[in-house]
Parts: structure tokens; C-alpha cells; sequence
């Protein structure tokens, strides 16, 4: 993931929203100059058939009791949601002039929308939609039953009708979300219509009832107040279930994309991908408290992720002062964080803290408008959650290096740092315990190589490093993994061998000293190398570890005196031997 400055971020997400928001514009222009002609077609057209009187008004708050009452569309990232627009405008159509119940309906349509406080450009396209849909309804009603249709075939007019406007929604819908960054495939298309047109049809149907109820008696369409009441409450608790389920999923895919992505900015950078769509926002970023700087990781509406790192420490603070519960904040806030909205080029953000166990991690925010309760208590438990579960992922992760860091303070205790072989207090501790088990032998071989001095005098002290490296891996290259090399100081080794005779022992002595022979190269150089060992053994139990390691120590003097380049051993007589050959 490349590192992107900030400057480039915010530039980048800015330019984008006002891209996306110019080209829904462009849209809106065109929705509007289909729909205005199609108003002025409809102009002089009459009710479909004879009726009860309708106000105007009473339309206009019809309508927007309907719009009102259900979770509305969203062309940003977002799925079509239904309404029951349907029913007052099967009425509106059979007993009204049409070009009256169009303009009722994008009025009443719009005021409840203006209450939720909607971006402008959202605003006119959904009164450009209302405008059009209405416009296609009534034509096709007025192209199937034309002035003296019966009855019957001016029902299937506004039947046909609805089902045209519920067409031409999904298709300026489906066509805003292109535009928006979204990708319509004609699958996804295929699911809009097939969602959308089913539930036309059955408000249309209800709307056709209580158009022939009032048609017969208008006193009568009292008696279907209940049904719609019914019809109203069953579709908002249906609107309630369906938006917990989602904020269950979001929840969900949230914990599950933390829990699999090691790296913790890639975690969150799928958590905002998917709190995108949730929340229907413009861009989402995350803000991490480091040491010295914040984390930034930013995704917009194209998919594309970028981090950095921000040097921002009054930012900081008010994240780190930030209250447990979300809140809405417009890009004219004052402080750190409303200098940071504005930066990005945000109008709004939702913003709440990623909390964990030791205090404040950091941030998430969505930036957008229009947001509600229930947005920004999700987002609270989306933020909650995910701080919760990098909160463990960070002390988890501190838990690992400090076992790391315990792992290697222990092996620097215990290791020699040249060679990496064990050092005198591990080989001296190791060979104690073989000699206090109750069973077993132990074999010590010291090493020590001849005219080692010369060597550093002569080709330096690097050549001299060269030759223990060099030294210490050819001993561990000779021996099983359970035999002990060490390193004891110097150019002074040793070899911790257990369970074995003595004609075992002699046998890994000279191929120590076979190893060891071969001379080091260095700097394009051979430098030779030689060794006199000694070898002592000694039943578990009998003699303690230094005495142990004395004895060898004597042995390998012995050797060294004798001739280097060979080995003695110690025997229990307190003689010394080279094979069958004694020395005293």
C-alpha cells in the first residue's frame, strides 16, 4: 500500500465528491428537462374518471405522510428502498387531473424530504424523479383509457401506470448510482427491478380497493383506516427488522475483517470500505494515536485506500478527550478536528472514538449528512467494537515482543555473541545437571587452539573473529543436537558430550580435530588453524561439574605440551593418555 501525503488525500477525496456531485447535477438538469415537457403534455387532460372531489392539499399531505413514513433511497452506495407513494397516486389518477397529481406528489414528496435535512443535489434529483415517474404514469394511463374507457380498462391504465413509474425510478436510480461511483451490472439491475415492481404492484392494488371504494360510497373508505394502519405498521416493522439485520451484518463483517487482517490499518481500511455502504457516506477514515504522530488511513467512494502519517498533536489530544458516544460534526466546527474536516473537504462527518482497554486508540469517521439516531448509534458500536478488538490485537501484539525480547535477552545471557555457541554459565550449568541425574555419564572435551596470538599479531584482530566464527560452526557442524559446544572465553571451547565411553568420546575428539585442521579463509587469505584437546569422564554422581571441567583442562595441557594437535585424556588414576599411550 503506497504512502500518500495528506495534502493529496484530502485534495484527492475533495475533487472526487465535487466530480461525483457535478456529474449528479448534470443528471438532475436532465430529469428535469424530460419531465418539464411531459408536465406541459399533461396540461388540459382530465380526470381518468368521475369521482369524489379530492383537494389539492389534501394530495400534497397524502403524499408526504407516505414519503415520511419509510427508510427513503440512497443513490451513494446504497439500495432502493420502497414506499407507499402508490396508493395516493392510483387515487390521485383515477379521480384527478393528472398534471395535479404530479405536481402534488413531487410537492408533498418534497417537503417531507427538505424535513430530513437532505444535501440539495439529493434533494432536487428525488423532486426531478417524482416529477418524471408521475409524468410516465399518466401518460401510459391515459394512452391505454382514453375519454371514454370503461371503468375497467381505466384501472389497468393506472395499473399499468405505477408499474411504469416504478420502471423509470429504478432506472434514474440505477443510472445516479453509476454516476456516483457505483458498478450497476445488469444482474444488480435485474434485483432492483424485481424488488421494486412486485411491491408497486400490491401498494397499486390497494390503491385500486380504495379508489372503488370511494368511488361507491366516499364515508365508506373508512372502514379500510384499519388496513392501512395494519399495512403501515407491518411495513415499518419490516423497515426496523431489515436495518437491524443489516447493522448485525455490518457488525459482523467488521469483526470478522479485524480478526483476519494481521496488519491493523488494513483492518480498518476494510472496515470503512464497509461502513461505505452502511452509512451511505461520501468517505470514511480512520485515525490512529501513535507515539509521536497519527495514523491516517482515508477510503472513498472509488475504492481507492490511502495512508499517512500526520504530525498533529492538538488533533490528538481531542481525539484522545473525545466522549464515549458518536457525534455529528460539521466541517465549520472549531478546534483541531474541524481544521482536519475541512482540509478533506467535508461538509459533516460522524465521529466517534476507538477506545480500548488502556484508553483512547484513536477515531473513526464517516463523512456525509443526513445522518440520524440510529446512524450514529451504529456507529458508536461499530467504533466501540472495533476499538475493542484492536485494543486486544495491540496488547497481543506487545505481548509478542516482549516474549521476543525476553527470548533474546535470554539467549544473550546464555550465548556467546561471536560465535552464538552456549557461553561458560550455560555449558557449566548444563554439565551440572547430567552429573546430577541418577543414571548416566557425562564427557567434557576443552579445546584450545594453537598460536591463536600469532594469528590476531599477524593478519589482526578481524582475522582472529574470523577464526572463532569459523571454529564455533564447525563444532556445531560435528556434533549431535544434544551435545553441548561452548565457548568459554578467549580462544578457550568446550563440548559437553553425555551418555557415552570413552572410545565414543575419542572418536568425536578427532573429528573435532579433523575439522578444526582445515585452515579459514580470509580476505582472500588461508589462515591456519590447530587445536590441543583434552577429554575427561566421569559417571553421574561422582565428581561435581568444575571438577569435571578441571580434569579436561588438565587433559588438554597435557597435549598442549606434549606436541599440540591431539588429544589426552584423564583418567581416573589421575594419569593422562593419548590413545594407548600414557603421559604423566
Amino acid at each position: 500500500m503506497d504512502r500518500i501525503p495528506l495534502d493529496d488525500v484530502a485534495l484527492g477525496l475533495m475533487l472526487r465528491s465535487l466530480r461525483t456531485d457535478a456529474r449528479v447535477w448534470l443528471l438532475n438538469a436532465g430529469l428535469l428537462a424530460l419531465a418539464a415537457p411531459a408536465c406541459v403534455a399533461l396540461a388540459g387532460l382530465p380526470a381518468a374518471t368521475a369521482g369524489p372531489a379530492l383537494p389539492w392539499w389534501l394530495l400534497v399531505a397524502v403524499f408526504a405522510l407516505a414519503e415520511a413514513c419509510v427508510v427513503h433511497f440512497h443513490f451513494r452506495r446504497g439500495a432502493h428502498s420502497f414506499t407507499l407513494a402508490e396508493i395516493p397516486l392510483v387515487v390521485g389518477l383515477s379521480f384527478v387531473s393528472p398534471l395535479a397529481v404530479v405536481l402534488a406528489w413531487a410537492t408533498g414528496a418534497a417537503l417531507a424530504l427538505a424535513l430530513g435535512r437532505l444535501r440539495p443535489v439529493r434533494l432536487v434529483f428525488n423532486v426531478a424523479l417524482f416529477l418524471l415517474a408521475g409524468s410516465a404514469a399518466a401518460a401510459v394511463l391515459h394512452a391505454l383509457a382514453g375519454p371514454e374507457a370503461s371503468r375497467l380498462w381505466v384501472w389497468i391504465g393506472v395499473y399499468v401506470g405505477v408499474l411504469a413509474a416504478s420502471v423509470t425510478s429504478v432506472a434514474a436510480i440505477a443510472l445516479a448510482m453509476v454516476l456516483s461511483g457505483e458498478r450497476i451490472t445488469p444482474r444488480r439491475l435485474a434485483a432492483m427491478l424485481a424488488s421494486s415492481c412486485p411491491m408497486a404492484a400490491a401498494a397499486a392494488s390497494l390503491g385500486l380497493a380504495l379508489a372503488a371504494v370511494l368511488a361507491a360510497d366516499v364515508w365508506a373508505a373508512v372502514t379500510l383506516l384499519p388496513v392501512a394502519g395494519a399495512l403501515l405498521v407491518s411495513y415499518r416493522a419490516y423497515s426496523i427488522e431489515r436495518g437491524r439485520h443489516m447493522s448485525l451484518e455490518l457488525l459482523h463483517d467488521a469483526a470478522r475483517v479485524l480478526a483476519r487482517t494481521p496488519d491493523p490499518q488494513l483492518g480498518l481500511a476494510g472496515v470503512l470500505a464497509r461502513s461505505l455502504d452502511a452509512f451511505q457516506a461520501e468517505a470514511a477514515e480512520a485515525l490512529l494515536i501513535g507515539e509521536e504522530e497519527l495514523a491516517h488511513v482515508s477510503v472513498s467512494l472509488d475504492g481507492h485506500v490511502g495512508t499517512s502519517s500526520l504530525e498533529a498533536p492538538d488533533l490528538a489530544a481531542e481525539l484522545r478527550a473525545l466522549g464515549p458516544h458518536a457525534t455529528v460534526t460539521p466541517a465549520g466546527a472549531e478546534g483541531a478536528l474541524g481544521e482536519h474536516l475541512r482540509e478533506q473537504g467535508f461538509a459533516g462527518a460522524m465521529v466517534a472514538p476507538l477506545a480500548g482497554d488502556d484508553g483512547a486508540l484513536g477515531a473513526l469517521l464517516v463523512a456525509g449528512s443526513g445522518f440520524d439516531r440510529a446512524d450514529r448509534r451504529l456507529f458508536e458500536t461499530l467504533a466501540q467494537q472495533s476499538g475493542s478488538m484492536l485494543g486486544r490485537d495491540r496488547l497481543g501484539r506487545e505481548v509478542r515482543e516482549l516474549q521476543v525480547l525476553r527470548d533474546e535477552l535470554e539467549h544473550r545471557a546464555f550465548h556467546d555473541p561471536l560465535t552464538g555457541l552456549a557461553n561458560r554459565m550455560l555449558f557449566t550449568d548444563r554439565l551440572r545437571h547430567a552429573l546430577t541425574r541418577r543414571q548416566g555419564a557425562a564427557a567434557v572435551i576443552y579445546i584450545d587452539l594453537d598460536d591463536f596470538k600469532p594469528i590476531n599479531d599477524t593478519h589482526g584482530h578481524e582475522a582472529g573473529d574470523a577464526v572463532l566464527r569459523a571454529v564455533g560452526e564447525r563444532l556445531d557442524q560435528a556434533l549431535r543436537s544434544e551435545d553441548t559446544p561452548a565457548r568459554l572465553g578467549g580462544d578457550e571451547f568446550a563440548v559437553l558430550l553425555l551418555d557415552v565411553g570413552e572410545r565414543e568420546a575419542l572418536i568425536v575428539a578427532e573429528r573435532l580435530l579433523k575439522a578444526l585442521r582445515a585452515p579459514v579463509p580470509f580476505e582472500g587469505r588461508e589462515v591456519a588453524v590447530g587445536a590441543s584437546l583434552g577429554l575427561a569422564l566421569a559417571p553421574s554422581g561422582t565428581v561435581d561439574g568444575d571438577e569435571l571441567l578441571r580434569r579436561a583442562d588438565a587433559a588438554m595441557y597435557v597435549t598442549k605440551h606434549g606436541g599440540k594437535r591431539g588429544v589426552s585424556v584423564h583418567d581416573t588414576t589421575q594419569n593422562f593418555h593419548s590413545g594407548d599411550k600414557t603421559a604423566n
